[in-house]
């Protein structure tokens, strides 16, 4: 039946639908609108943190690499020997580490000093010049040359981030907050690439008008327990200055783009500035880029998708209230999905009914399905009506699982299930009972030809050998087989002797089958009882007697050895007149 609206139907529509929704629409609107300007400005605030510590960041690539450089050429033995001798051959060194230093790694000036800090060789723009060329930049250098020789120490005690002083291994500094950088501590960590035995200052300084990267390595390995050498090993000083060169690679590294250095604190029109200052915190110069429009950038990239996920907005809040509208007129619709809902939870009924009887693994029945299938057929059998229960038991299955994993196990359940699938066809007789036993149900009509060729195919198609995974692997089966109602009519004490008759199975070779028969009842009965009463007799130490039978040599008469056994009175009765005889020597 379908609902007609009333006369107030159209106003409550509007009222109760499309007012909400226009408002709804609004406030959005009002609230995307502010957090775009939120977002752009925080833009803005976030970038100008990042680029000041790009520029941070660019100093100290800076340093770590001519300090890298310095070590994987000048460090070498060869260099070493060379720059220790007592006339150092200046052609060598510019071959080998003066024009290395300049082509590869920008080291505009290499100097080397004799262990009495005496230039010994200098190097500027890849000229070999006289080493009293270093006198020109000795006052700016000496103390660099100090710091590497472990004659003095830096005010804070330890190295900086980016170098090793003579006891002193690089560690992490805790940074004091900076209003608009950090508002808390920060630690910042060693950025040093060189080798732990390896010694050098590296830092930033200002020579003239000049900044420049400028880096002092002792030319010898140390290593960390052994005592120093007591003559100082030459050092080797390497400057590169913070030129036109470094601030193209600052754009392109760090987005500094149109970088500069000068020694007045006043920016450009639309410039940001930061600081140079080197390791004692001593200001050198200051460093100026344009940022980057972040925040304009970030509004002009979310305007559009913006505007356009309003525009979703609107129109689902229409198709919305244009759906509300159909439903409102339409209840046929909710008895269609009444029924849908309805059909829906029979067949998930109909699933949780069969993963509640089935093996989830195989398919097949399980315990609960098998055990309800065995009672109903021993109904019929009180009838007349044979029945046959089969217990197996697959054979070195634990040796598959330890060698191969669980995940070949659970395969090679799968494939035994479709075996036996194929010797019964129709699945309601086999089922799993857990691991790797499986249980068949076998009625009147299978057993009035007899089931030996059955079990004979049984046996046969589970050995046969499995790709499994990749892995060929070799299984057997043991089959316990036992028949109602000739050994009873109880579920329970049934699949009990088939049990039996499985382990008999199992005990005389494996990979056969074995019928139940009442001997093997009584000898597991037999069994138990003598385990009982033997345990009774050690517990009483009265009831036991222990009996000695000496062996004698027939030649020389001598007493060789003792047998030993122990009896038991069972109560008028003997049933083992000994358990064991043991020989000892005499």
């Amino acid at each position: 039946m379908i609902m007609r609206a009333g006369g107030g139907f159209e106003r409550r529509f509007r009222m109760r639908v499309l007012l909400p929704g226009g408002l709804v629409l609004l406030a959005t609107s009002v609230l995307c609108g502010a957090a775009l300007i939120a977002a752009g400005r925080s833009a803005d605030s976030l970038s100008a943190m990042a680029q000041q510590a790009e520029v941070w960041k660019a100093t100290s690539e800076a340093m770590d690499e001519l300090a890298l450089a310095q070590e994987s050429v000048g460090m070498c033995e060869e260099c070493i020997e060379e720059a220790a001798s007592a006339d150092p051959d200046g052609a060598w060194l510019d071959k080998n580490i003066g024009e290395p230093l300049f082509d590869l790694y920008d080291a505009h000036a290499t100097y080397i000093l004799d262990p009495d800090d005496r230039p010994v060789y200098a190097s500027v723009q890849r000229q070999r010049l006289a080493p009293a060329a270093f006198d020109q930049v000795a006052p700016a250098l000496q103390r660099f040359v100090q710091l590497a020789r472990g004659e003095i120490q830096r005010p804070s005690g330890q190295s900086n981030l980016s170098e090793r002083l003579p006891g002193s291994p690089p560690a992490p500094l805790v940074l004091a907050p900076m209003p608009g950088l950090w508002d808390e501590p920060v630690t910042a960590y060693p950025s040093v690439r060189t080798t732990p035995n390896v010694v050098h200052s590296t830092d930033l300084v200002r020579i003239g008008d000049r900044i420049a990267v400028v880096s002092v390595m002792q030319m010898a390995r140390s290593s960390q327990g052994e005592p120093q050498a007591a003559e100082q090993p030459p050092v080797l000083v390497n400057l590169r200055y913070l030129d036109d060169e470094f601030l193209r690679e600052a754009a392109q590294r760090n987005y500094l783009l149109d970088a500069r250095i000068s020694d007045s604190p006043t920016p450009l029109d639309g410039e940001s500035s930061a600081a140079l200052t080197n390791s004692d915190s001593v200001r050198l110069a200051y460093f100026f880029w344009k940022p980057q429009p972040s925040g304009a950038l970030v509004i002009k990239g979310l305007l559009l998708p913006a505007a356009g996920a309003f525009a979703v907005i609107a129109t689902l809040v229409l198709l919305m209230a244009l759906g509300m509208r159909i439903l409102m007129k339409r209840d046929d619709e909710h008895l269609s999905q009444l029924e849908e809902a309805h059909v829906e939870l029979r067949a998930k009924e109909a699933q949780a009914h069969h993963l509640a009887y089935h093996d989830a693994l195989t398919g097949l029945p399980n315990r609960a399905l098998f055990n309800d299938r065995v009672e109903q057929a021993l109904i019929k059998s009180r009838h007349g009506d044979a029945v046959a229960i089969l217990l197996l038991d697959l054979d070195r299955f634990k040796h598959v699982n330890d060698r191969f994993g669980h995940l070949v196990g659970d395969e090679l359940i799968r494939e035994v299930g479709m075996r036996l699938l194929r010797v019964f066809p129709a699945s309601k007789s086999v089922a799993r009972l857990g691991g790797d036993e499986f249980a068949i149900l076998i009625e009147k009509d299978d057993l009035s030809h007899g089931i030996e060729d059955t079990l004979e195919r049984i046996v046969e198609d589970v050995q046969r050998p499995y790709e499994v995974l990749g892995n060929q692997v070799h299984v057997g089966v043991s089959i316990g087989i036992v028949i109602a109602p000739e050994y009873g009519s109880d579920r329970t004490e049934l699949m009990r002797k088939a049990d039996i008759a499985l382990y008999r199975a199992k005990a005389e070779g494996r990979n056969c089958y074995r019928f139940f028969d009442q001997s093997m009842d009584e000898t597991v009965q037999l069994r138990a009882t003598i385990e009982s009463d033997l345990r009774n007799a050690i517990c009483s130490g009265t009831e036991l007697s222990i009996h000695y039978q000496p062996l004698v040599d027939s030649i020389s008469g001598e007493v060789r050895r003792f047998s030993a056994g122990a009896t038991r009175n069972w109560g008028g009765y003997r049933r083992s007149n000994s358990y064991r005889w043991r020989k000892r020597r005499a």
